[in-house]
């Protein structure tokens, strides 16, 4: 049977402020996609304080992930400079369709039932128009990602830089918490925000226990 163990520490690291978070209907309506965003100056200088508290507070890392969006490469760039690090697709947004492709105006245009569609079916549970996913869709991806985690990286210091709805899901897996906790959470506005720190580290019992939740290195220095 494979052994499956779990990293001795496991931080994720939301994305800084990009240029799609400070006015995201003038972004939608460029000709930048969603995938390429570039932080924004304020972003970079968010990047910056959470890399040194990253770096200051766990040390070097054995592995190191991003998604395929510039803006989580370029946090780990900040965070750590010179290193090698492993592109990949499970760690990328929720896609959100429609939504991320044209204004708001726009899209309640070609899909006028759509607002009144989410907020009928949650959140969590919805799919967003055009090719979009439910957050469910996106836990699906974390749980396979965590999966991989264990299996061939048990016992290592791992470094994730995620978005801020795909923190939401890995957080719902790694605390075991329900889909009404998920909602109770994500309604309070308790969600992840940029640069801001999810960590565990490995107890005794070989389980994983949360040591830093949305913990945000830049708060009040900025």
């Amino acid at each position: 049977m494979t052994q499956i163990d779990v990293p001795e520490i496991l931080v994720f690291v939301r994305h800084p402020e990009g240029k799609h978070n400070t006015n995201h209907q003038k972004f939608v309506s460029g000709d930048i996609p969603n995938h390429l965003a570039e932080l924004t100056e304020r972003g970079e200088e968010q990047a910056a304080i959470t890399g040194e508290f990253v770096r200051s507070r766990f040390g070097e890392f054995d592995t190191r992930f991003t998604s395929t969006y510039f803006r989580t490469k370029r946090l780990m760039e900040v965070m750590s400079p010179s290193r090698e690090y492993i592109e990949d697709a499970r760690l990328d947004e929720r896609r959100m369709g429609a939504w991320h492709q044209y204004p708001r105006a726009k899209v309640i245009t070609r899909y006028p039932d759509a607002e009144k569609l989410s907020k009928r079916d949650g959140y969590y549970h919805h799919v967003a128009a055009e090719g979009g996913e439910s957050c469910s869709d996106v836990e699906v991806r974390a749980h396979s990602f965590y999966t991989d985690i264990r299996l061939f990286h048990g016992g290592e210091k791992v470094l994730v830089a995620a978005h801020g709805m795909w923190l939401m899901c890995m957080w719902r897996i790694l605390s075991k918490s329900t889909v009404q906790e998920w909602y109770s959470r994500y309604e309070s506005r308790n969600t992840f925000k940029n640069a801001s720190v999810l960590a565990f580290q490995c107890c005794s019992e070989g389980t994983l226990e949360c040591k830093l939740d949305n913990y945000v290195p830049w708060d009040g220095k900025l």
